[in-house]
């Protein structure tokens, strides 16, 4: 913990400090948006299975973010993800096949 504290006062004073909370800004938003990854590619489709059976039975989403590690906006992207109109519920096959 002490090193990253050191570390970050030295790049304070070696590039000033607009310049460092920039840098530190864009490392956040890599960060919050996946890096490389799309964020929707987290889950496993045992974990979509999961999800499918869970949201049948109508459990609490902050319970299921929890247990999936998930944030909610990105539990609402993966219901988007599977929602299948017609039949009005998600579908794990469907938001896995949508990745590919």
């Amino acid at each position: 913990m002490y090193e990253i504290f050191a570390k970050s006062i030295s790049l304070i004073i070696k590039h000033g400090r607009k310049q460092f909370f920039n840098k530190r800004l864009f490392q956040i938003n890599d960060l919050w948006k996946g890096g490389a990854d799309m964020p929707r590619a987290r889950l496993t489709f045992e974990e979509r299975e999961w999800l499918e059976q869970v949201l049948e039975k109508n459990v609490d989403p902050m319970e299921i973010c929890r247990q999936l590690g998930i944030s909610t906006y990105q539990l609402q992207m993966e219901k988007k993800l599977g929602w299948m109109k017609k039949e009005k519920r998600y579908s794990a096959e469907k938001a896995q096949h949508a990745l590919k």
